[in-house]
This record gives C-alpha cells, sequence and structure tokens, in this order.
C-alpha cells in the first residue's frame, strides 16, 4: 500500500525569503564601504604607514582590507555584515544549504573583479550570481 504525504506537510518545513531590493542592498554597500574605508585609514595609519609609500602598496592594502572584512564578517554572522545588520539581510546559499566560510572568501574574492559592484545595476551582482548565494531580508 502507498503512502501519501500531506504537500502542506512538505511546505511547512520550507522557509520563504524575499530578495533585498536594490536600494536596501545599495545602502548596505555604502555602510560596509565606510568601514573599509576606515579599516584602510587605521591600518594605513599604524600598521602599514611604510607599506604605503606607493600606490601599488595602497591598493594591495585596499584589496586585503576588502577581502579581511568581508570573508571574516561574512563567516563568522553566517552571511552578515555591518551593513546587512543594519538593514536586516543576509546572504544565503540559493540551494538552501548552510552559508559557510568558503562561501564567504569567494564572494569575497568575487568583489575584487573590476565593475562587480556595478553588475548590481542588471540585479543581480557577480559575486552572487557566480557563487550561487543571494542577499535576503532576515524575518524579524
Amino acid at each position: 500500500m502507498e503512502v501519501q504525504q500531506d504537500i502542506l506537510t512538505d511546505l511547512e518545513d520550507t522557509t520563504w525569503y524575499q530578495d533585498a531590493s536594490t536600494g536596501i542592498r545599495l545602502l548596505h554597500f555604502i555602510i560596509d564601504l565606510f568601514f573599509i574605508v576606515l579599516l584602510v585609514i587605521l591600518a594605513n595609519g599604524f600598521l602599514f604607514p611604510e607599506f604605503t609609500s606607493d600606490s601599488i602598496g595602497e591598493r594591495i592594502l585596499i584589496y586585503i582590507s576588502l577581502l579581511f572584512y568581508y570573508a571574516l564578517l561574512e563567516t563568522a554572522t553566517h552571511g552578515r555584515t555591518i551593513g546587512k545588520l543594519v538593514t536586516g539581510t543576509k546572504a544565503i546559499r540559493v540551494d538552501g544549504t548552510e552559508f559557510s566560510g568558503k562561501d564567504a572568501v569567494l564572494r569575497s574574492l568575487c568583489r575584487l573583479v573590476p565593475f562587480d559592484a556595478l553588475s548590481a545595476i542588471s540585479g543581480q551582482p557577480w559575486h552572487d550570481k557566480w557563487t550561487k548565494t543571494r542577499v535576503v531580508k532576515v524575518p524579524r
């Protein structure tokens, strides 16, 4: 005898998320950018003043700060940064599996690709598309 499953029971186990709007994503990008600039200023002034005496050193410091900020925070908070905390959003995997440190690092590396930030104009930034992640509103 075949056992029928109740379709409503299946739906109860599914979590539904609403994608964050472009405006919300822009806002958390601006907030995160503020903290990245602050990190660069602190690193430049206190940790590596001699390293940034030329433009190549400055660029390397900016890239390292960006990688450090996004990878560390998104790993520690399972997909959130300060900007995402303020806007009530988080990054998740498209397939519904747990967001990992690997996802955070890959998203951070993709952000280094020139024009990644501008790719958000099309609706889905490259760092989301390439890593199969998305940014959603967090239920409060």
